[in-house]
């Protein structure tokens, strides 16, 4: 059930910022969500068995990082492509990117049937554009920043799976979080 309901509120959001007013920036949306975000894992972790395990800051730290970017770029990007392709661009990259970083990182690519996953993603987007008046709407640099945001969760989800592994998923959201809200407020 909290999955679900996990999934249902993630996929709500570019909607959500599409109902404020149009004179809130977009940056401002990305920020309050990591501010939300960081309240509801920290009454999370009131209840959380502690984890004894070393922190890992340099991971921390770029977790952090690579959250504050992605609110904020995927806020900007759906702003102003619209709520549909904006976040099949930055969601359907996010999976790409993730297999990339990987092939990188382990300096093996990724199993053949990984590849008809990019490219359905890249079809549906292109299908999208296409569909939106051939993608004349769409710029370099709001297709970028949608990019940046699926980019930004692929390095995020790379960083976190270790830190997960050592402080367990509350506690270690709460410190990624929080410190992704703390970086993006400025910013906003």
């Amino acid at each position: 059930a909290l999955v679900l309901m996990a999934a249902m509120l993630w996929g709500t959001t570019g909607t959500a910022q599409s109902l404020a007013p149009a004179t809130l920036s977009p940056y401002w949306v990305g920020a309050l969500r990591l501010v939300i975000a960081s309240g509801f894992f920290a009454l999370l972790a009131l209840g959380a068995p502690a984890r004894s395990g070393a922190w890992h800051w340099p991971p921390m730290l770029l977790a952090g990082a690579c959250i504050a970017v992605y609110n904020l770029s995927f806020f900007a990007g759906v702003r102003a492509t619209g709520v549909a392709l904006g976040t099949a661009i930055a969601i359907g990259s996010g999976p790409i990117w993730a297999g990339l970083l990987q092939t990188l990182l382990t300096r093996r690519l990724p199993a053949p049937l990984w590849w008809l996953g990019p490219l359905v993603s890249v079809a549906g987007a292109v299908a999208m554009a296409l569909g939106q008046g051939g993608g004349s709407k769409l710029q370099a640099g709001v297709v970028a920043l949608c990019l940046l945001a699926g980019l930004c969760y692929a390095a995020y989800t790379l960083a976190n799976k270790r830190l997960v592994l050592t402080l367990g998923p509350v506690r270690t959201n709460l410190l990624v979080f929080a410190g992704a809200a703390l970086i993006s407020l400025p910013m906003a």
